[in-house]
Formats: C-alpha cells, sequence, structure tokens
C-alpha cells in the first residue's frame, strides 16, 4: 500500500471514531485533516461503503 494511502486510510479511520462518538461529520472532516468535504464524502464512502451522515446512524 503506498504511504499515501496508508495515510488517508488513518486520517478516514479516526473521523469514523469521531462521528460515531457524536462529532458531526464536518468537525471530523476538518481535524482529520480534510481541507474539502466534498471529497472526505466520497473517500469515506469508497472506504466503508456509507456516507458519514448514513454511518451516524448506525
Amino acid at each position: 500500500m503506498p504511504l499515501i494511502q496508508f495515510i488517508i486510510k488513518k486520517r478516514l479511520t479516526a473521523a469514523r471514531n469521531m462521528i460515531r462518538s457524536g462529532m458531526p461529520a464536518m468537525d471530523a472532516c476538518m481535524l482529520c485533516g480534510f481541507n474539502d468535504y466534498s471529497n472526505f464524502h466520497k473517500a469515506f464512502k469508497k472506504e466503508f461503503g456509507k456516507s458519514p451522515k448514513e454511518f451516524r446512524k448506525i
């Protein structure tokens, strides 16, 4: 796995944990180093199969 993919995966996992604990997705996005919510949304959905909003409902 290339280094950049590893870093993105770690950031997405951290964001997922923040969202799971009740943090708004936008805040998790910014705290995990994503500067653009649309890119975060696409990467999150690709990694976990659900959007951040759908994941929060779980």
